[in-house]
């Protein structure tokens, strides 16, 4: 109920001030659709973050006492901010990428970072690898920012931004029960549950796009979930080892469409950002798949590979 009334507020207040995303060659709406609701994913998600801490026993002190709690938490805001302001005024994507990579960078210097690799998958003699700062700072900065826009920019079909962020949820959440961390619990919680929320209005032919707002918000905190959500049992210096390639996994598909499509434009001279139909799930709508067949292709893929994650992270 109170995620309906929000998305009802919202879409009269987007209607009243006509922000909405106009229809184009490149898009698959053919009317204007409202872009606004990653409000409703916001407010939704500080809901549950109060909600859940409340049940796992966190008062206010030691909520704002656990730093990485509350890191995510800050810069989960300013990611939503920078996205909703997009939404409204249409920022210059230099911009929004010279806002992204001082919260990053905040990021890394409160904990959330990847600093040593574990790569005793690869059954090698160097089972780690630990990782100087400057290439620490550059990895993350790079991972963080990387991962938030893809989400984004796999938000080009009704319901696969959410989707694919409902099942890399559930994945983090799976492989995370063999590293119980109370922060973790809650953040990839409240995003799941946003998500789910979210998704009965998104779906096609949706009632509400989650806009620039929305998918940073979910883009971060992705990004985020999977750096504190893998890393092994061991550690080096105080530092716990990160399995990457279990996040690789889960997230191929937006990583892989996102390299791709940077590659391809840069080969064509383009700017990395600039927006055309060349994403995996265009392709398809261009082959001749409806859109709904289209996001359950995407949506199998990241089940597979996520499924594919959770039995080597088992083994």
């Amino acid at each position: 109920m109170f995620s309906k009334i929000l998305i009802y507020k919202t879409h009269q207040y987007a209607l009243k001030y006509n922000i909405t995303d106009l229809p184009d060659e490149r898009k698959e709406h053919s009317k204007p659709k409202v872009r606004l609701g990653g409000i409703s994913i916001f407010f939704n998600y500080i809901f549950l973050i109060i909600l859940l801490s409340f049940i796992f026993g966190l008062n206010f002190n030691s909520f704002i006492s656990n730093s990485l709690l509350i890191t995510i938490v800050i810069v989960s805001i300013c990611f939503f901010l920078i996205g909703l302001t997009d939404d409204i005024y249409s920022l210059n994507p230099i911009v929004r990428l010279s806002l992204q990579i001082p919260l990053s960078i905040y990021c890394w210097s409160n904990g959330l970072a990847i600093k040593i690799l574990d790569l005793s998958f690869l059954n090698l003699d160097l089972k780690n690898i630990i990782i100087p700062d400057l290439i620490s700072i550059l990895i993350t900065v790079v991972w963080l920012i990387g991962i938030t826009n893809a989400i984004n920019w796999i938000d080009g079909l009704d319901g696969l931004a959410t989707g694919t962020v409902i099942l890399a949820m559930l994945s983090f959440l799976i492989i995370c029960f063999s590293n119980f961390k109370i922060e973790l619990i809650i953040i990839t919680l409240s995003t799941l549950i946003s998500a789910i929320v979210f998704l009965p209005y998104n779906i096609f032919p949706s009632k509400i796009l989650m806009g620039d707002g929305g998918s940073y918000l979910f883009g971060f905190n992705t990004a985020a979930i999977s750096i504190i959500s893998t890393p092994s049992n061991n550690f080096v210096e105080g530092f716990s080892l990160n399995n990457m390639y279990l996040p690789g996994l889960i997230l191929f598909l937006p990583i892989a469409d996102m390299t791709i499509v940077i590659l391809s434009r840069m080969m064509s001279s383009n700017s990395p950002f600039y927006p055309d139909r060349r994403h995996f799930h265009y392709k398809l709508i261009d082959k001749g798949f409806s859109h709904s067949n289209t996001v359950i292709i995407c949506c199998l893929i990241t089940f597979l590979f996520s499924l594919f994650s959770i039995i080597l992270f088992n083994l």
